[in-house]
């Protein structure tokens, strides 16, 4: 496949990178940041220090199907989230720390809105 300039810059980045990929459907975003996630993954790069953000659930599948490919390597498991999907993995993870000392009426039970 022929990748563009900013594609390659996107693909060759150092692991310790961190990359934002924006641009019009169809620019080939998704194409260059795979390659990306796949070269970080034959390189040293623990998968479960590796990050995907994706505005909707939907468009973190064909990074879901790079990370379950069968030449990916075993170990820990490559986060795929939306911001609201990081959102919420971390107040479950604080909450119990955070409601306890806070004055809430019922601290033991989760939030809501």
């Amino acid at each position: 496949m022929q990748f563009s300039d900013q594609q390659l810059a996107v693909i060759n980045a150092k692991p310790q990178t961190h990359a934002f990929v924006t641009g019009p459907a169809g620019s080939g975003k998704t194409t260059a940041a795979m390659e990306r996630l796949k070269n970080l993954l034959r390189t040293n790069v623990s998968s479960q220090s590796i990050l995907v953000l994706v505005p909707q659930r939907s468009l973190g599948l064909p990074y879901r199907s790079v990370t379950q490919s069968t030449d990916s390597p075993a170990g820990g498991e490559t986060t795929i989230l939306t911001l609201g999907g990081l959102a919420q993995r971390m107040i479950s993870l604080f909450w119990p720390m955070v409601s306890a000392n806070s004055g809430f009426a019922k601290p033991t039970q989760p939030p809501h809105s």
